[in-house]
C-alpha cells in the first residue's frame, strides 16, 4: 500500500479498503438509502458525495427503489448492494468474494467493465473469489484453488497457451487430471505442466507488482479528522435510533438488563455488610476486668456494674475496646465474645460466625497515649508550649 498499515490515521483498516463479503452484512431493518448514507458517513464522505454516488451505482448495478428494505428485496438485489456499499469509498484495495453469483449475464459484464475501469484509471487492486472459472480471463493473474492447495497461478493468456486450451475451463480440467492421477501413470505433457505451474506458482515472481518503499504519509490536518470522526460518531448514533424506533421491544429490553445491572451492582457491592456475624477476642475488656451491662460492653463502666459519673463521662473512656465494639454494632454487625482464639477458630468452622477480631490486651492504653499526644501537638501549634517529656 505504500504506507505503514500500522497506524490507522493511514486508512488501513478503514478507507483504503472496501470488502464485500459472500454472506450478506447488512442491516436488514434499514432502506437501501439509509444503508448507504451509513456506510458513507462511516467513511467521512458528505451527503452531496453519497448522492453523486448512488445515482452512478443505480444505473450500474440496476438497484432497486432507495426506500425499500433490505429485508423486501431478493437475494441478488440484496448482493448488488452489497457490492455498491464496498465500492461507494473509492477503496485503493477491493476484496470481493463471489460478487457476480446470481447477477444476470448482461449486468456481470458491467460490473466486470466497471472493475477493469477502475484498475486502469484509479489504480484500484481488485481481489475477486469466484466459481465462474471463464470470467476470470479479464484478471490480471489468475490462481485456481482445490482440495485446500493452489493449483497454479499465472496470467490467463499464458495459462492457455501453455495448456494449448481454447477455454480457462478446459486448462484447469486438465490441471485437475494431473494433480489427481498417480506420478506413475502422468504422461511427458502433463509432468511438463506441472513444472510450468510449479513455477509459476510463487508469489515472489509476480511481474506487475511493484516493490513499494516505504513512503511518509503527512498527517491530515486536525479539523479534517475530527469532522470525520463527529461522521462516524453521527453515523454510529443514528444506526441505534433506527433500530430502536422500529425494533421498540429491542430498547426496552436493553434498558431494562442496564438497569438491573445497576441495581444489582449497587446493591451486591456498595452495601455494607449488615448482619453478619462476627467473633471478638477482646484480650483488653478481660485485662482490664471490665464486665458487660445489659448484654453490652459500655466504655464507661466500672468494675460493680455501675455507670460512670457525669464528671467520668466526660473524660477519656475506660475502655476503647468497646467503644470499637459498640461502633461495628451500630454498623448492623453482629458480635459474639470469646474467649480465646481456639473458641472463635472452633465456632468459625462450626459456621457460627463468618470470622473473628483479635483486639490485643494494650489497645485502650496505647489509644489514649495517641490521642493525648495529638492533643499536645494541637494545642502546640496555637501556643508556644514545650513538648512534655518524661
Amino acid at each position: 500500500m505504500g504506507r505503514n498499515i500500522e497506524t490507522y490515521e493511514n486508512g488501513i483498516p478503514g478507507g483504503l479498503l472496501g470488502y464485500m463479503p459472500q454472506e450478506l452484512a447488512l442491516y436488514n431493518s434499514f432502506t437501501i438509502l439509509e444503508t448507504f448514507n451509513y456506510y458513507g458517513f462511516l467513511h467521512g464522505m458528505t451527503q452531496k458525495n453519497i448522492s453523486m454516488k448512488l445515482d452512478k451505482f443505480q444505473k450500474l448495478l440496476n438497484l432497486p427503489g432507495l426506500g425499500k428494505y433490505v429485508n423486501q428485496i431478493s437475494g441478488g438485489e440484496q448482493r448488488r448492494v452489497s457490492l455498491g456499499v464496498a465500492l461507494l469509498h473509492d477503496p485503493q484495495l477491493l476484496i470481493m468474494d463471489e460478487p457476480t453469483t446470481g447477477v444476470d449475464p448482461l449486468l456481470r459484464e458491467r460490473i466486470w467493465k466497471h472493475l477493469l475501469d477502475l484498475v486502469a484509471t484509479v489504480g484500484t487492486s481488485v481481489l475477486i473469489t469466484s466459481h465462474y472459472v471463464d470470467e476470470t480471463r479479464n484478471c490480471t493473474k489468475i490462481g485456481y484453488l482445490r482440495n485446500g492447495s493452489l493449483l497454479v497461478e499465472s496470467p490467463p493468456l499464458e495459462l492457455l497457451q501453455r495448456c494449448n486450451a481454447i477455454s480457462l475451463d478446459d486448462a484447469v480440467l486438465h490441471l485437475c487430471k494431473c494433480r489427481s492421477s498417480p506420478p506413475e501413470n502422468n504422461n511427458e505433457n502433463c509432468e511438463q505442466f506441472m513444472r510450468v505451474a510449479e513455477s509459476n506458482s510463487m508469489i515472489s515472481r509476480f511481474p506487475h507488482i511493484r516493490n513499494f518503499q516505504e513512503e511518509v504519509v503527512q498527517k491530515k490536518c486536525r479539523r479534517e479528522r475530527i469532522l470525520k470522526e463527529f461522521k462516524q460518531i453521527y453515523a454510529l448514533s443514528k444506526r441505534n435510533w433506527l433500530i430502536f424506533m422500529r425494533y421498540p421491544l429491542m430498547a426496552f429490553m436493553e434498558l431494562l438488563f442496564l438497569v438491573s445491572n445497576v441495581y444489582l451492582s449497587m446493591y451486591t457491592m456498595g452495601n455494607d455488610p449488615i448482619g453478619l456475624r462476627l467473633g471478638v477476642v477482646n484480650n483488653d475488656l478481660f485485662n482490664r476486668n471490665m464486665s458487660l451491662f445489659n448484654g453490652k460492653c459500655d466504655p464507661h463502666l466500672n468494675n460493680s456494674n455501675q455507670l460512670a459519673t457525669l464528671e467520668s463521662t466526660l473524660l477519656l473512656p475506660d475502655s476503647y475496646s468497646c467503644q470499637f465494639m459498640n461502633n461495628l454494632e451500630f454498623l448492623g454487625l453482629k458480635l459474639m465474645l470469646k474467649s480465646t482464639d481456639i473458641d472463635a477458630i472452633n465456632s468459625v468452622k462450626l459456621g457460627q460466625i463468618g470470622g473473628y477480631i483479635v483486639i490485643p490486651s494494650n489497645f485502650s492504653e496505647n489509644m489514649k497515649n495517641a490521642l493525648f499526644f495529638k492533643f499536645i501537638l494541637t494545642l502546640r501549634q496555637f501556643k508556644d508550649l514545650p513538648l512534655l517529656s518524661d
